[in-house]
């Protein structure tokens, strides 16, 4: 069951806080306005309807102390779901969020998931409905959303079976070890949190993405996010050195990109929703041509 709550709230305002115990898991949060969001596993026998004060607070009760509920703005009880749509893409029908893949709400992947969908989508059918793209590329937008959709939703369902699970019964220690794992500065932990916060998504795989040549360690490559600021999201940007004079390159297409000026003998074409489209090292022009014909031509 999920509730948005007045009441009293006894820990700390600035962090979720997790209560596992014998009798279920509870979650909570504050809000800034005093209120609280809880949500909690709920035995089948607890009826069918949306929780009320009462069985809110016996909840609560039989969970933690010092939770006192006094208004209840809205409530729910809701079955959780991992599914994944078969197809994302049918002919001129896209399934993007909740359409196309539901999962646990834990740790708000699903959100993630919606937002990134559209990302992906939307630059793409702009391409193609201005005449600027074949029609195949939106085929990419499933071979790139859905892979990852079904991977998210593994981690998500997983993760959400250990914590509700009631023969799960996580020692405080093992609690108290993930929230310092999260915390911490450690690159594992790093790379985790990244993960969790689907920070560190990328299309490997893709049909729309290619390497040329050499790729650094900590060279960002082909369908890898773009981390650099200042990029606007309503064109392709080249990244290329002033020398190789790539203006003449990019006219090939329609497709509207913006040529940068970098120091390095590399090329990077970074898509609108700063994924690394093409990347070459050395910067080499006709392998940039060939892309661009063989995904806009």
């Amino acid at each position: 069951m999920v509730a948005e709550v007045d009441g009293t709230w006894p820990f700390p305002h600035e962090e979720a806080t997790v209560i596992a115990g014998t009798a279920g898991i509870c979650w909570g949060a504050a809000f800034a306005d005093g209120g609280f969001l809880m949500i909690a596993d709920v035995p089948d026998d607890r009826g069918a309807g949306p929780p009320g004060r009462d069985d809110l607070q016996r909840l609560a009760d039989e969970r933690s102390r010092g939770v006192d509920i006094r208004t209840v703005h809205w409530s729910a009880r809701f079955h959780l779901h991992c599914r994944l749509a078969q197809h994302f893409r049918r002919g001129r029908v896209f399934l993007a969020g909740d359409a196309a893949h539901v999962c646990s709400l834990f740790g708000g992947q699903g959100l993630n998931m919606g937002i990134q969908d559209a990302d992906n989508l939307g630059w793409k059918l702009a391409l193609v409905v201005g005449g600027m793209a074949p029609d195949r590329l939106l085929d990419s937008y499933e071979a790139e959303r859905r892979q990852m959709a079904q991977s998210e939703l593994a981690y998500t369902d997983s993760a959400h079976r250990a914590l509700f699970a009631r023969d799960a019964a996580w020692p405080r220690s093992a609690l108290e070890h993930e929230a310092a794992f999260i915390g911490s500065t450690d690159t594992a932990a790093r790379r985790r949190l990244l993960a969790h916060a689907e920070l560190d998504v990328g299309y490997r795989g893709s049909p729309i993405v290619a390497s040329h040549g050499l790729l650094a360690p900590v060279d960002p490559g082909a369908d890898d996010w773009f981390a650099r600021q200042g990029l606007s999201p309503d064109r392709h940007h080249l990244l290329a050195p002033p020398a190789l004079r790539a203006e003449e390159a990019v006219r090939r297409v329609r497709v509207p990109i913006a040529v940068h000026a970098t120091d390095e003998d590399t090329l990077h074409l970074v898509r609108p929703d700063c994924y690394v489209a093409f990347r070459s090292c050395p910067a080499d022009l006709s392998a940039l041509a060939d892309y661009l014909d063989r995904t806009f031509g």
